[in-house]
């Protein structure tokens, strides 16, 4: 594979990846914002004897999930990433198509693969469940 053709290979997988981590710190960095929000206001907007505070403890278990898969996914695409563009092939014998050991490895394994599947049924539960508490407790 030609420098031309790599650069343009990593390019193109940069602009892939772009899209992936706004989207991912998007969703993490709103569910640090739920999750302070509705700590810090607990007191304020929810009356002494609240209904369902169950609800709200789920809630901030379920945002702490999102952060914490959201936060494990982006590093290990990083990583994974990082492994990508250091890549080197252990010969320098031009192929028509290279074969497996000369490619780099390329994609999540199932650990981060799962871990954003997690992150979004987390934040969609935990949205739910802020929802259901907001409904029956806070005040007019």
């Amino acid at each position: 594979m030609s420098q031309e053709q790599e650069n343009t290979e990593r390019k193109i997988r940069e602009t892939q990846r772009a899209a992936f981590y706004g989207w991912v710190r998007f969703v993490v960095t709103l569910a640090t914002a739920l999750l302070g929000v509705s700590v810090s206001f607990q007191k304020a907007y929810v009356p002494a004897q609240p209904v369902h505070l169950g609800t709200l403890k789920w809630c901030w278990i379920c945002l702490f999930v999102t952060i914490v898969a959201g936060v494990f996914r982006a590093s290990g695409d990083f990583s994974e990433y990082q492994k990508f563009l250091n890549y080197k092939p252990t010969s320098n014998i031009p192929l028509a198509a290279p074969p497996p050991e000369r490619t780099p490895p390329i994609g999540p394994g199932r650990l981060l693969f799962c871990s954003f599947y997690v992150m979004l049924a987390a934040f969609l539960a935990a949205l739910v469940l802020l929802v259901i508490f907001a409904n029956e407790n806070v005040r007019p």
